[in-house]
């Protein structure tokens, strides 16, 4: 399982400091969004869920509150959280 969180990029600084304080492991992707017309600097925030770490429930319950946490700290009216079916290994 894959989960991705999907936001502004605005604060990234803070959102690090979120994403350390919930995660040991996570990659941001930067790019270009649109929010109702407007265009703005996006992030991608994908969390991989591997066998034998935390398991998905606990990572899922992690990445929502880690979510509305950056939600807030944007002054953001949404931020995307989706959910990947996925098999993922370390080579």
């Amino acid at each position: 399982m894959i989960i991705r969180i999907c936001t502004e990029d605005v604060n990234p600084v803070e959102t690090r400091r979120l994403l350390n304080r919930f995660f040991n492991c996570y990659t941001i992707h930067r790019g270009d969004g649109s929010w109702n017309g407007t265009e703005e600097p996006s992030i991608t925030i994908d969390l991989a869920i591997l066998e034998g770490g935390t398991p998905a429930d606990r990572m899922l319950a992690l990445a929502t509150e880690c979510a509305g946490e950056i939600k807030i700290q944007n002054h953001q009216e949404a931020v995307l959280l989706q959910v990947i079916d996925s098999i993922n290994t370390l080579i």
